[in-house]
């Protein structure tokens, strides 16, 4: 069985170089937090824009049917599903 030759120049994590990492991880993660919670804020944001959009199209649609009528209670149903929908999205 063959071994792979080991490669000059690479450098490994010893002794002191380990302590290194984790104080620049630590003065690296307020940066990533920092930067990630903010997006994370704008998606959800976004997503529910989203589905305002599509609750209030698909009311307008269910509205412009001429041909079916629907009972109060439907119609009811239909606003507590996307207000439960919007509450979820926030």
């Amino acid at each position: 069985m063959k071994t792979r030759p080991r490669l000059k120049g690479r450098r490994y994590a010893r002794g002191n170089d380990r302590g290194i990492v984790s104080v620049e991880f630590a003065l690296l993660l307020p940066l990533l937090l920092v930067t990630a919670l903010p997006l994370y804020d704008i998606a959800r944001n976004v997503q529910a824009q989203m589905i305002l959009i599509n609750v209030s199209r698909e009311g307008a649609n269910l509205s412009s049917r001429a041909a079916s009528t629907f009972s109060m209670q439907t119609l009811t149903c239909y606003a507590q599903l996307a207000s439960a929908i919007l509450r979820i999205a926030k």
